[in-house]
């Protein structure tokens, strides 16, 4: 189950497609050329992330987290 984390409400313009790294949030044009492929912009800046989730952008634009399973310890 996931959990909202940040209101954003970002509106997807077409041909652009937006993504987390670290925590911060991107956008970058869908081509097939490498050049605009390392291009991105910088949406927004300075998430507070923790390790023990994966976050998204959701259906309505918002962050969202979900708990990240633990691995099983080996015996």
């Amino acid at each position: 189950m996931a959990e909202k984390v940040l209101k954003l409400g970002l509106s997807r313009e077409d041909g652009w497609s937006y993504f987390l790294r670290g925590d911060n949030v991107y956008r970058r044009k869908n081509s097939a050329d490498l050049v605009s492929y390392f291009k991105s912009e910088l949406v927004i800046s300075g998430l507070e992330i923790e390790d023990d989730y994966w976050y998204f952008i959701d259906e309505d634009g918002d962050i969202s987290r979900s708990k990240r399973p633990k691995n099983p310890t080996p015996d």
